[in-house]
């Protein structure tokens, strides 16, 4: 289903017309909405011409009035009606506003369905979203807990972003000290450290070699003090973004639960989180080599834009929207092209709840986005514009889909 068709069935056209609704009575957006609408005018070139002709929200409320009911089918059927009378007179603005919503019929919809919506909005009692906002619940942030060599322990400084391995020292991203990596009095060989954040922790380490990694929640990465000079091995439990510093004579290794990956330099994306039953690697640029410890299935290599699928005893490769797999990155939430599952998963980590489902699990939620600076209320927003139900108690999110 490529964007066009995509922003063009009922459910997404649904949450447009909500949008409207809201810009229509001179209402604000928030974040989410505010993405979404932006993805809806960057779908389809007519969308923005569309939205482009509506003109102001009186005279859109005059102009769509006709369509004006809950009844989508019915409304499609009396659009339809209308357009197929193109020899009988209209305004200028009407003419135009018909000949787009020509176009479209899930468009047409949506359009004719936003003045419902605001009488439906204006009338309404506080939704459960509302009744959350009391309880709502802070993003995650940058946390993570350092074990040195030695045993010790650091809670790492919530206000900084990531640290620098390098030498005897380990200092935060700005230069300042955060430990010696060294055990007192003695001059230490090379030693396994550990890097993890909880849920709702993130961070950022840069590498003995230069490598930059980025630690999504509930994660671990194990590290060397320094690497050897023929291989580069770090271990991972959970997720993480690799930008790996160039080394034809040195290659860098990620193990995982199994799998290696295995690239000279390159930026990809690892997800083996152990509750999820595979390993998804996602390259960013150049290319890496996929291998099973345990299988017959020989190395697998991928290229930018590909996506590896590790089970315990074979590799699948597919193409995929690497925007949506890295998204985490850049600090966003995305519910495109991804099981409604993996979604939640990713909600539960990053606002340290707990997910559960009241009935069967929907297939999917949309295609909203969330900073994922916002808080838990942002999302549960999105949720229920995809016409998903829930109940949120302290921290338990159920999902109610019977």
């Amino acid at each position: 289903m490529d964007d066009r068709e995509r922003y063009n069935d009922d459910r997404h056209a649904d949450r447009i017309s909500r949008i409207l609704a809201r810009l229509t009575r001179g209402g604000e957006l928030n974040e989410a909405e505010h993405s979404e609408l932006k993805q809806w005018l960057l779908a389809d070139e007519r969308h923005r011409a569309l939205f482009d002709s509506l003109g102001s929200g009186s005279e859109l409320v005059d102009e769509l009035s006709t369509f004006a009911q809950p009844d989508t089918d019915a409304a499609l059927a009396r659009i339809q009606a209308q357009l197929a009378e193109s020899s009988m007179p209209h305004s200028g603005k009407t003419r135009k506003l018909m000949r787009w919503l020509s176009y479209a019929a899930a468009v047409v919809v949506a359009i004719g369905t936003v003045v419902w919506y605001i009488a439906k909005e204006e009338g309404a009692g506080p939704s459960e979203i509302t009744q959350t906002q009391a309880a709502d619940i802070p993003a995650g942030g940058n946390r993570a807990v350092l074990r040195l060599a030695d045993g010790r322990t650091i809670h790492l400084n919530e206000s900084q972003t990531g640290i620098v391995v390098g030498g005897d020292e380990i200092t935060y991203l700005d230069g300042t000290s955060v430990a010696s990596a060294l055990v007192a009095g003695e001059e230490a060989d090379v030693e396994e450290m550990v890097l993890s954040t909880p849920k709702g922790g993130t961070y950022q380490i840069r590498l003995p070699d230069g490598s930059i990694v980025w630690l999504n929640a509930a994660s671990m990465l194990k590290y060397p003090s320094r690497f050897s000079t023929n291989e580069r091995v770090v271990e991972l439990v959970g997720e993480a973004y690799f930008d790996v510093t160039e080394d034809a004579n040195t290659p860098f290794k990620v193990v995982s639960s199994g799998q290696t990956v295995e690239v000279l330099g390159t930026e990809f994306n690892v997800s083996a989180y152990p509750d999820e039953g595979a390993i998804n690697t996602t390259l960013v640029e150049g290319s890496v080599r996929v291998a099973l410890a345990s299988s017959d299935q020989s190395p697998i290599i991928i290229r930018p834009g590909e996506q590896a699928t590790t089970h315990k005893t074979h590799i699948d490769v597919k193409q995929v929207n690497i925007d949506q797999y890295i998204a985490w990155k850049g600090g966003w939430i995305t519910f495109q092209d991804k099981p409604f599952e993996q979604i939640m998963s990713e909600v539960e980590r990053w606002y340290d709840i707990d997910v559960r489902y009241d009935g069967t699990i929907p297939r999917e939620v949309g295609y909203g986005m969330a900073k994922r600076t916002e808080n838990l209320s942002v999302v549960l927003q999105l949720l229920e514009s995809g016409g998903i139900r829930f109940k949120l108690d302290n921290r338990v999110l159920t999902i109610v889909n019977q």
